[in-house]
């Protein structure tokens, strides 16, 4: 009895523990950047373009989209049997054949990234200047945490 509770223990201080595992959605997300556009020219000029090009990649359960001032965001949800790094090349392949098509003052280039519990936000925080009006701000902000969460 003994031993059993002592391989317990010692078998316990082994397990390793993770407050939110590392669980990858079988979907990638594209953003595109387009500063001073408002939401409207986002969606017509950048959203609708990158969300025809890229339903001819198969394996698609869903699209989804959200357009906003200066950001277009395109969610692609794939069936569960797929390789989601193959799907990410495929993505990044019809990016790269729609770029001809998107505005030239798209800042850069569409990002496409594989979504995971890491990108759940711990937490949520709001930022304000009262020297630059909310339009400017929103625009540096957006290209300075772009930056920061692409790594580019």
């Amino acid at each position: 009895m003994f031993i059993l509770i002592l391989a317990g223990l010692g078998s316990l201080t082994n397990i390793k523990r993770e407050l939110f595992p590392d669980i990858a959605m079988p979907e990638i997300n594209i953003i595109t950047i387009l500063p001073g556009a408002d939401s409207q020219t986002v969606d017509s000029s950048v959203t609708d373009i990158v969300e025809r090009e890229m339903s001819l990649i198969p394996d698609i359960r869903k699209i989804s989209s959200q357009s906003a001032e200066s950001v277009s965001k395109v969610t692609i949800v794939f069936n569960d049997s797929v390789s989601l790094d193959a799907k990410l090349t495929d993505v990044r392949y019809h990016i790269d054949r729609l770029t001809a098509q998107l505005p030239q003052n798209i800042y850069g280039k569409p990002d496409a990234f594989i979504s995971t519990m890491d990108m759940v936000p711990m937490f949520i925080f709001s930022v304000s200047d009262k020297n630059i009006d909310l339009k400017q701000f929103n625009l540096v902000f957006i290209v300075i945490l772009s930056t920061f969460m692409t790594g580019a």
